[in-house]
Parts: structure tokens; sequence; C-alpha cells
């Protein structure tokens, strides 16, 4: 006799469990507009500058004053003080 092959048997399929969303996702409308920034600068007030001086000018300012080339101490410290306010 010959022997017919018995079929092996089949895994049962295991589902996962469905999933059912509890709450509807809520859309809300934005309460505040976003920002939008500026396309212009503003202006910035920015102090204005005496003129500047050169070494000679501010030398020669020195020397209008009363100080003589002379007194190197003195001329140095006035036209300093002129260069650097």
């Amino acid at each position: 006799p010959t022997k017919v092959p018995t079929p092996e048997p089949t895994k049962v399929p295991t589902k996962e469990p469905t999933k059912v969303p509890s709450d509807p996702p809520t859309v809300t409308d934005p309460t505040r507009l976003p920002t939008i920034l500026p396309t212009e600068l503003p202006t910035v007030a920015v102090p204005t500058v005496g003129p500047v001086l050169t070494y000679a000018e501010a030398q020669a300012q020195c020397i209008a004053s009363g100080i003589t080339v002379l007194q190197v101490t003195q001329l140095n410290n006035c036209i300093n003080n002129l260069l650097n306010p």
C-alpha cells in the first residue's frame, strides 16, 4: 500500500487588535496672526561729530592758543586732547 502524505496543519493567523481613536483630533484656528517683520529698517539717530582734525591742524590750534613749540610736554598734551576728545 502507498501512503498518502497528510497535510501539515496550518497555523492560525493572529490578528492585531484594531485601534479605534477614542476622540477625533481637534483642529483649532489660530487666535493670533503670525508676526510679520517690517520690510524697512528703522532710522537710527547718530550724533554728529565735529570735524576731525589732522595732527598738523591740532598742532596749529595749540600753537595759536599760546603754547610754543619749546613747551614740548604741554604742546603734546594739547594735541592729544584735540585728537582724542
